[in-house]
């Protein structure tokens, strides 16, 4: 009986050893082999930097799915090995451990990462973050803000969100800037003011050039908009702005262009 005892440690021994083994062979073949591939193929294929990810992170998984299928045959359990490579009873293995979730975000890499909807280095807008995306993992995506804080956003978010690629073709932003001048002011002065500051702005860009248009006559005001490109890899928006804005209040109080208050006339009738 000990003997037989024994033999059943021993068994399960070697296998936790050998299971350790083929774990440490797939990181390390991962790290070694697969990176090395993936620098073989920058230097020769010149692939962009959103591809090479993609291709590493696609090759970390069929190492590591390879991988968990050897340790599942030393245990001698071959019957799920057989229902896992088949597909059958997958989805339903999946849902009885409560990971929907991760695998959504698992698939949602996946897609993110082969369809290019933004790639690595690119500005944008996701569910009201806005940053440079960092880094595009199996699970999440990862966007450095202008805040310097890294956001990390699950990929299945990611996917049923409205993303705006700010770098999409290029980094070019138009801002929109709206002010309301007196109905006594003159209309072409404050259009010129408002031009000129644009145009000499070192932030600015030229082409295509600041565009000022007599919007509407508001309430209680002339209503002027104006149109300028910022470039977003270079720009600090909110600072272009304040000094923007800050240099038309200053020009307008000069020029006596006043910006009103919204004003409401109420008439009182006799009963």
């Amino acid at each position: 009986m000990i003997a037989v005892v024994s033999e059943t440690t021993l068994s399960v021994s070697r296998e936790i050893l050998t299971s350790l083994v083929v774990i440490i062979a797939a990181y390390s073949f991962k790290k070694l082999v697969t990176d090395m591939l993936v620098d073989e193929m920058e230097a020769r294929a010149k692939l962009s930097k959103h591809d090479l990810a993609a291709l590493q992170k696609v090759l970390a998984v069929i190492v590591y799915f390879i991988a968990f299928a050897y340790i599942l045959t030393i245990f001698n359990l071959k019957e799920p090995l057989l229902v896992l490579l088949s597909g059958a009873g997958f989805a339903g293995i999946v849902v009885g451990f409560a990971a929907k979730d991760v695998i959504a975000n698992f698939i949602g890499g996946i897609i993110l990462l082969l369809d290019r909807t933004f790639r690595i280095g690119d500005i944008v807008e996701i569910s009201d973050i806005v940053g440079t995306v960092s880094d595009i993992k199996i699970r999440t995506t990862v966007i450095y803000t202008a805040d310097g804080e890294y956001v990390t956003i699950p990929n299945s978010v990611v996917m049923t969100s409205v993303i705006k690629n700010r770098s999409a073709p290029d980094t070019l932003y138009r801002v929109k800037l709206s002010i309301g001048i007196g109905y006594e002011s003159d209309v072409g002065k404050a259009t010129n003011i408002m031009l000129g500051i644009l145009k000499k702005h070192r932030d600015v860009i030229k082409m295509p050039p600041p565009q000022v248009y007599f919007k509407s006559f508001g309430d209680s005001s002339l209503e002027l908009e104006a149109f300028y490109w910022l470039d977003l890899s270079s720009a600090n928006i909110p600072g272009v702005k304040t000094e923007i804005h800050s240099q038309i209040a200053k020009e307008f109080r000069k020029a006596r262009i006043k910006i009103p208050y919204r004003q409401v006339e109420v008439t009182l009738k006799k009963a």
